[in-house]
């Protein structure tokens, strides 16, 4: 089998995967499957502000699963109780999909709607602040993350219900903003990335990547930031960073030639750890969620 188009961004378009079971198929078997949430609290009474973190491309049993884990324990320590919601082993995605054909990876509408149970969850935990909730992620999360404050997939999939209330903040970590999101529209082909409409975000929203990214380029997250409509967007670019600039497991660069890469076909793709840019995130996720979480 080969995977030879992708077309208006999604990783998913094809139309038999292994086993002759359609794209079709498999994401409406995805859909029908519930992730596996983890909560985890500070010490105290709370009730905490809290943040949904969604992982990656390697899920929470692959390779990459130390930087959702290690931000994890991040927010732990400064307060915020976190739901790891795992979107992945529940779909018998072990290992994660970094080098799977775009097909066998869960749409960013069932990672959005994830990351609502997610929310949800933390909602329903007593010593949670259930009006006081964000969501972070990187890379195949940070996809999630702009899925789940996407304001026509929101309405379009009844991810609120009523009563409920909606994220305060999103942080999405080299996110692909070269696929459709909502009224967000991007095409590809000979001319490139062509984006029209804008992205509609229902929560203030961070974009955190580097410059030097090959595998989710910052310019097409800069021009949906400039794009943006409904709550705030803001971007920062880190000069000279890689994706996966915050997992300090990774050397300075290492190139991946067999990871998926809608960027660069066939090419593969470069991660590596930036310990200034790591370090700046980490005050940056401080200063974004305090702005945005206050009572």
């Amino acid at each position: 089998m080969r995977f030879a188009e992708l077309r208006a961004g999604l990783l998913l378009l094809s139309v038999f995967v292994s086993g002759c079971v359609s794209v079709e198929e498999m994401a409406a078997r995805d859909a029908a499957i519930e992730p596996v949430t983890e909560i985890r609290l500070p010490q105290g009474d709370g009730p905490f502000p809290a943040v949904v973190v969604l992982h990656n491309c390697a899920g929470l049993d692959g390779s990459g699963r130390d930087v959702p884990l290690g931000w994890a324990d991040f927010l732990v320590a400064n307060g915020y109780a976190v739901a790891l919601t795992d979107s992945f082993r529940p779909r018998n995605r072990f290992g994660g999909v970094c080098t799977a054909p775009g097909p066998q990876w869960v749409r960013p509408m069932i990672r959005g709607e994830d990351a609502h149970k997610g929310r949800r969850a933390l909602q329903a935990n007593p010593k949670v602040d259930r009006n006081r909730i964000a969501v972070m992620g990187g890379s195949n999360g940070g996809v999630a993350t702009l899925a789940a404050v996407n304001r026509q997939w929101i309405e379009q999939g009844g991810w609120l219900r009523a009563g409920e209330a909606q994220f305060r903040a999103a942080i999405p970590f080299y996110p692909e903003c070269g696929i459709g999101y909502g009224d967000w529209v991007v095409q590809r082909g000979l001319g490139g990335v062509r984006p029209s409409g804008t992205f509609e975000s229902v929560a203030p929203m961070l974009i955190l990547i580097g410059s030097a990214d090959d595998w989710t380029p910052a310019p097409i997250c800069e021009t949906m930031a400039g794009q943006a409509s409904g709550a705030p967007v803001s971007i920062k670019v880190y000069p000279g960073a890689h994706h996966s600039f915050d997992n300090p497991t990774l050397p300075r660069a290492l190139h991946n030639p067999r990871a998926t890469n809608i960027n660069r076909p066939g090419a593969g793709a470069t991660v590596g750890y930036d310990p200034a840019a790591y370090v700046d995130s980490k005050a940056q996720v401080l200063r974004f969620l305090g702005e945005h979480m206050r009572r």
